[in-house]
């Protein structure tokens, strides 16, 4: 089960174009569901937790998580390209549909 913020990242190759697809400009289009590229999670999510919508600013918005006594906060902007997810006293679970290459640690002091 996917419970968290999900990311996902389509080609355009993959978008779904119509009504008529040779027209221009075609009418609409939509990305494929079920692409989960990243999922940024927390082991506690899976016993609960409550989704906060806050900050709304013209393209943007604040999100936090909360989950038996932490958090886990981050901003989604329209077009964003980069995703940060600032944990609080929960155990980071980070998942994809499709895969992850790799994944390296970095330790980091005094970053508040």
């Amino acid at each position: 089960d996917f419970v968290g913020l999900g990311i996902s990242h389509t080609a355009n190759s993959q978008k779904v174009f119509g009504e008529d697809p040779n027209s221009n400009p075609v009418k609409y289009f939509f990305n494929p569901v079920g692409i989960c590229s990243l999922l940024l999670s927390a082991q506690q999510f899976q016993q609960g937790h409550e989704l906060l919508v806050g900050e709304c600013e013209r393209f943007s918005c604040g999100l936090k998580f909360n989950s038996a006594g932490g958090s886990m906060s981050t901003k989604v902007v329209q077009g964003m390209g980069f995703v940060t997810g600032v944990y609080e006293n929960l155990a980071p679970l980070i998942k994809s549909k499709v895969g992850i290459q790799n994944l390296e640690q970095r330790q980091f002091s005094n970053m508040r």
